[in-house]
């Protein structure tokens, strides 16, 4: 689309997981490094805008703030579109 020149995806190296374990260390690890590189590449951003993983807010306001600035401001927004198309599990069990 119009958009797509100004999309930037940095990270594709990262494994999702590990022998299919650690998928949530392996996006936490992903989403830092993303942080990392988003700072570096705009280190005069206004704002940085995080979706799913909130991991990375305290390095982007606070660990930041003595090389180039602080950020000015960090949304987050959390979604989960998928929710209403997964079956209700406990355990791998399916629930009624």
């Amino acid at each position: 689309g119009r958009l797509s020149s100004c999309v930037h995806v940095v990270g594709s190296f990262l494994p999702v997981t590990i022998c299919n374990y650690g998928t949530a260390l392996c996006s936490t690890i992903r989403m830092m490094y993303l942080s990392v590189v988003a700072k570096w590449m705009y280190p005069n951003a206004d704002v940085f805008v995080l979706d799913v993983l909130p991991t990375s807010i305290p390095y982007l306001v606070f660990a930041m703030a003595g090389i180039g600035g602080a950020v000015k401001s960090v949304i987050f927004y959390c979604h989960f579109p998928d929710k209403l198309l997964t079956r209700d599990t406990v355990n791998g069990l399916v629930t009624d």
